[in-house]
């Protein structure tokens, strides 16, 4: 069960453009030779919001529960369910272009960083495997007041805080149970059971490298020796993607 058209997901306005993930020469030399992209899970990342309910959520709970539509149990229910979801989603990050400088020096060492390439489409038919992959764009809302869309437990890995719309994020999301785990406002209690992973750091999706990389991007202020040991590995593993310089790179005109 490769790419799954899930609900509330929005594919980006040109499925075809790039879509960039900013990595180093370790990561681009495990995924030449294990064929596996890596999905961090999700408590995993710095930004301690993922998986957060907006205020906006909250105060509609809160008053579904004076109004008598939900009991303090089932509110509770839907608390820890949110909070546990963390634990059982698995996300790639891809940004979509164009380059962007704090992306370079966010995510790679400024003289050694790559970016790999594809695009929506591409990635979009080079999941393989057993899992079931969702890719979307991320939607940048005012966390106070923009509510998260309550009926679905990927939604709320869809939305972040405004203050992170410089990474214009595309994701693929993989979650260890249904994502579609409501009826309306009702948790599903014994979904609580098994939502913690084993994955500690993530789990590994099989991609068919020659669909999923356009070609590979060097950091703007790479120096020519780096982008030969670049093409050296990429050949090495029997690979003839382009390696290309930043679209950032270049002389300046005075």
């Amino acid at each position: 069960m490769p790419f799954s058209d899930c609900p509330f997901t929005e594919p980006p306005d040109n499925v075809n453009a790039a879509l960039l993930r900013y990595v180093n020469l370790e990561e681009l030399v495990f995924l030449l030779s294990t064929r596996q992209l890596h999905f961090t899970r999700s408590d995993q990342f710095t930004d301690r919001f993922e998986g957060a309910q907006a205020e906006a959520n909250i105060k509609d709970r809160q008053r579904m529960v004076a109004e008598g539509e939900l009991d303090l149990v089932e509110a509770q229910q839907l608390e820890d369910i949110a909070r546990e979801m963390r634990f059982g989603t698995f996300i790639s990050c891809w940004s979509t272009g164009p380059e962007s400088v704090a992306m370079w020096r966010l995510y790679s060492h400024e003289k050694n960083g790559l970016a790999i390439e594809s695009s929506y489409e591409r990635l979009k038919s080079a999941v393989e495997g057993d899992h079931r992959v969702c890719i979307s764009r991320v939607t940048y809302a005012e966390h106070q007041t923009a509510a998260i869309p309550p009926e679905n437990t990927l939604a709320p890995f869809l939305y972040k805080k405004i203050s992170f719309d410089y990474e214009r994020e595309v994701r693929a999301i993989v979650q260890e149970c249904d994502a579609a785990v409501f009826t309306g406002f009702r948790p599903d209690p014994p979904l609580l059971s098994h939502l913690r992973s084993e994955n500690q750091d993530g789990i590994y999706v099989p991609v068919d490298m020659r669909s999923v990389i356009a070609c590979v991007r060097l950091s703007p202020v790479a120096q020519p020796w780096y982008g030969d040991v670049v093409k050296s590995v990429v050949g090495q593993y029997g690979y003839d993607f382009p390696v290309e310089q930043s679209d950032l790179a270049g002389e300046p005109s005075y």
